[in-house]
């Protein structure tokens, strides 16, 4: 007789599936983010499409929360991993009170100079390692009306996870990436490599995925929204562009040699007199928010 029993993954299934990363990820340590952001700064000074696909996405999300009631006058609301302070401060000028968190000084230190900027002053910033965070210390127990994570590797486990909705008094907001496309990328690895090799990117549907079905398992009602964003423009062919596809592919292929010149090489045969070469790619964000203090059982 067919069994028509099918097993259903449990939570631990879910939990490791969301928690595990590669042998070769980056160890997320406050070195490793002051690095980033030095380069943040430079590339949010030179680099017009770095800039504005962050501004895409900050508004998009924005509005997001904006229509779902979310940002008015009334809330506070802490940004898990603020990073450069972009959503932080958009946040600050529809919110009551933001607050922004990181591991790194610079990464702070960019924030508040954007804050500035903007002419923003109910924000504040704090460095702070949400992975060995004490909330009950910190005084942050149901202490914000949303808590907000964008992309950020500090909530990626399940004590972030709680750590969030013990903070809400209201919602909680997660980002995670689900897939990515990129030709220039393609071109690279068919021209240089002319092989294919199977490895997991950051762009992976399993964080999403994953988290969803956390929520679920454990009575929340999360709300899925998706975010597209698509690039076609002509970039400068300079050392932040080579930097980011040297990355991916000494991962990918680490026993290859000169492989930076080789990059290099690879994308000025292609670059027109200026120098520049066009780049498309198509990046998929996934949405998940919930009521932290509502259950359906």
């Amino acid at each position: 007789m067919e069994n028509n029993h099918y097993k259903v993954p449990d939570r631990e299934y879910f939990q490791k599936l969301w928690e595990h990363h590669r042998s070769d990820s980056v160890k997320h340590t406050a070195k490793v983010w002051d690095s980033r952001a030095r380069e943040w700064a430079q590339d949010l000074k030179t680099d017009s499409l770095f800039q504005k696909k962050l501004d895409e996405r900050v508004q998009e999300t924005t509005k997001y929360l904006k229509d779902q009631g979310l940002l008015n006058p009334d809330v506070s609301i802490i940004d898990i991993g603020s990073g450069s302070g972009r959503f932080t401060v958009e946040f600050a000028k529809r919110a009551g009170h933001v607050t922004g968190i990181d591991i790194s000084p610079e990464m702070l230190n960019l924030g508040k100079n954007y804050a500035l900027s903007e002419g923003v002053f109910n924000v504040s910033f704090t460095e702070c390692d949400f992975k060995q965070a004490d909330i009950e210390n910190l005084g942050w127990r149901k202490q914000f009306d949303l808590v907000f994570s964008a992309m950020s590797p500090a909530t990626g486990n399940m004590s972030g996870l709680n750590k969030m909705n013990a903070m809400s008094r209201g919602y909680c907001f997660n980002c995670s990436p689900i897939e990515e496309t990129d030709e220039l990328k393609n071109k690279i690895q068919k021209q240089l490599f002319g092989k294919y090799k199977e490895q997991e990117s950051l762009w992976s549907e399993r964080y999403f995925y994953s988290l969803f079905n956390l929520l679920w398992l454990d009575g929340y009602l999360p709300i899925t929204s998706y975010h597209t964003q698509k690039i076609s423009d002509f970039v400068e062919v300079n050392e932040g562009l080579i930097s980011y596809y040297v990355s991916h592919f000494e991962r990918q292929f680490p026993n290859e040699k000169n492989l930076k010149q080789r990059i290099y090489d690879l994308l000025m045969n292609n670059a027109d007199s200026n120098q520049k070469i066009l780049k498309q790619s198509r990046r998929l964000y996934g949405w998940i928010l919930w009521d932290a203090n509502h259950k359906r059982i």
